[in-house]
């Protein structure tokens, strides 16, 4: 189970829900210039980047916008959040969404969980990317490991359900299918994808 949160954005244009997702990985936050557009959030300055596709060893580099963003809770709430995230026109391709099992569900009654739809299969489109430059303004030190496996860990924006989830009795995944994601910074090719990427297979 992947870190995300399901945010209200507000801007001068009227507010958004969106999904965020919480890497650790990134030390930039990022923000689709979809979502900035909608909403009319405000363009604070610019910032070059230089980056490399994930195995790669080649960087490039591209000057992106700095946009100032503006997040609630889903719920009625009066507590505002803001951080600054580069506008991009993708973050990544809809990521897999597993099941969290029914009885852990029933578990977790009375928590107010940071995205809802945890429960839900289907694909995950992630409007918000926060990296390390603001995942521990939103992110808290409280975790409770969990028996199924995941890990509840507080937020801002309430609890978020993460890590491995196994149903009771069930087994560890020896062949299970892995996903790959690529952060898109900017239009690549999918030959330059292949150049990168050169697999027959995941063991």
């Amino acid at each position: 189970l992947l870190q995300t949160a399901r945010v209200r954005v507000h801007g001068a244009k009227g507010s958004a829900d969106a999904t965020v997702l919480f890497d650790s990985g990134s030390d930039t936050s990022y923000i689709s210039s979809a979502l900035a557009e909608r909403t009319g959030l405000k363009k604070v300055g610019t910032k070059a980047s230089a980056y490399a596709t994930f195995g790669g060893q080649k960087s490039q580099s591209c000057t992106r916008e700095i946009i100032q963003v503006s997040a609630s809770k889903l719920g009625p709430t009066d507590e505002m959040h803001y951080f600054r995230a580069v506008s991009i026109p993708v973050i990544c391709a809809p990521l897999s969404r597993r099941e969290v099992p029914s009885g852990l569900l029933a578990s977790l009654r009375g928590l107010e969980l940071a995205d809802p739809r945890d429960h839900e299969n289907g694909p995950l489109k992630v409007d918000i990317l926060i990296g390390l430059d603001y995942y521990w303004q939103f992110m808290g030190n409280d975790n409770i490991p969990l028996a199924q496996g995941p890990v509840l860990t507080r937020s801002v924006f309430g609890f978020v359900l993460s890590g491995r989830c196994m149903a009771m009795g069930q087994e560890p995944e020896s062949h299970a299918a892995t996903s790959c994601q690529l952060l898109r910074v900017d239009d690549i090719s999918e030959s330059l994808i292949k150049s990168f990427w050169n697999l027959d297979s995941i063991g």
